[in-house]
């Protein structure tokens, strides 16, 4: 806890002197970027032999953008790969939104779902709040709210937290962006890693995306491949988040003290 304080404020004494080149290319970026819209169809169900309701919750990466449908986003992915792990079914809804933080995601799209009952309620969030530059004690508290605010509405659900977005990996940013948000991104893996055991209900993904590993997973496959502009995923990332998740869910989540049967 200490040696992450000390990490962050002196990533920021070391932002001091750069922040006006950083803004600088901020802007340019912003000036230049794509509009992507978010994906269509978020929601569908696979085949198997007892139902599992899973909610996706989150910003521009669980809205599907970089991708037309959400049958190719992490949602429809991560359905069919906990399908096929399972045998079960899985009815899968997203409710996300290009832009949200974790506090705007508790104010302005819980109220918004009508539905009585999920068992999972898979969370991917941190690239806004990365991009705000929100300290990590900040980004703790709005997803513990979050969770308790999930909880309270979804008492039988599993929450998981997806990875931290792979910042540091961005071809759209600057080494030197990359550099700062992404070792901030690192510190919020870390905030979640430790928030997580504080609740039965809770669990955090704790996985560092290496491009190189998943170019080798992917048979040698340039780096561009992986983002559709830059920032946001592909559907080949798309498909790898997905699985990824799904393993980790069916392990950790449906093969846990915590199991949700049939």
């Amino acid at each position: 806890m200490l040696r992450d304080r000390i990490s962050y404020f002196l990533g920021i004494l070391m932002a001091i002197p750069v922040f006006p080149l950083m803004l600088i290319q901020a802007r340019r970026l912003k000036k230049d970027f794509p509009d992507l819209p978010e994906a269509n169809n978020p929601m569908g169900k696979t085949e198997g032999k007892s139902e599992l309701s899973i909610l996706m919750l989150g910003e521009s990466s669980i809205a599907g953008v970089g991708v037309e449908d959400h049958k190719d986003c992490i949602s429809g992915q991560l359905a069919m790969e906990l399908s096929a792990l399972s045998g079960r079914s899985i009815n899968w809804q997203v409710v996300a939104k290009s832009g949200y933080t974790a506090r705007q995601v508790r104010e302005y799209l819980l109220d918004g779902i009508s539905e009585k009952h999920f068992d999972i309620i898979v969370i991917g969030l941190g690239g806004n709040d990365t991009f705000k530059v929100n300290s990590p004690w900040y980004w703790k508290k709005s997803m513990r709210k979050l969770a308790l605010a999930l909880h309270s509405k979804y008492p039988k659900a599993q929450i998981v937290i997806t990875y931290m977005p792979p910042v540091h990996t961005f071809l759209a940013f600057s080494p030197l962006i990359r550099f700062f948000l992404g070792n901030l991104t690192k510190l919020f893996g870390r905030e979640m890693k430790r928030l997580a055991p504080d609740y039965t209900y809770l669990s955090y993904f704790d996985y560092v995306v290496s491009m190189e590993e998943w170019i080798v997973h992917s048979k040698h496959r340039d780096p561009a491949d992986f983002f559709s502009d830059g920032v946001h995923p592909s559907a080949l990332t798309y498909e790898l988040w997905g699985k990824d998740t799904a393993r980790f869910i069916h392990q950790s989540v449906l093969n846990s003290d915590q199991a949700i049967n049939p």
